[in-house]
């Protein structure tokens, strides 16, 4: 893994979440999973939320799902990048099932989310663009919106 970033894979990263969001936030929307936050948090609550999302779940999911469960099912049982992709995208959304409420949503989004992370693993070859596609996510929603 490395944390050697270049333009072609910020690139990478804010295409994924582009074309995430454009799927995600009318899904979102639509089945009342997400709602517009009515107050923001302050700019320091802000900044501490994308520090600890990006240390304490952006980095670890990524390593674990892309790093080490996608790389598994590529590598070692030789799957094709598109059936990789699709699998371990299921697996990250099954991984959200705890997450109440609405946990078919979840799974149903969560499952979306991976495969736009996996998507930029795969086209940068990197954990941390994904991993960036990731806190993004995670950061818009705990800030903008109310899930």
């Amino acid at each position: 893994f490395t944390f050697d970033l270049n333009r072609k894979d910020l690139k990478e990263a804010a295409i994924n979440l582009g074309l995430f969001s454009l799927v995600a936030f009318p899904v979102g929307l639509i089945t009342g999973f997400i709602k517009p936050s009515t107050a923001l948090p302050s700019l320091v609550e802000i900044a501490g939320r994308g520090v600890a999302i990006f240390l304490f779940i952006a980095i670890p999911e990524e390593v674990l799902f892309r790093g080490t469960i996608h790389r598994y099912l590529e590598r070692v049982l030789k799957w094709t990048p598109r059936l990789t992709l699709i699998v371990s995208s299921i697996i990250f959304g099954a991984a959200h099932l705890d997450n109440p409420p609405n946990v078919g949503y979840y799974f149903i989004l969560a499952s979306m989310a991976g495969f736009f992370y996996g998507r930029t693993y795969l086209r940068t070859g990197k954990i941390v663009p994904a991993a960036l596609v990731h806190l993004a996510v995670d950061w818009i929603w705990s800030v903008l919106f109310a899930g």
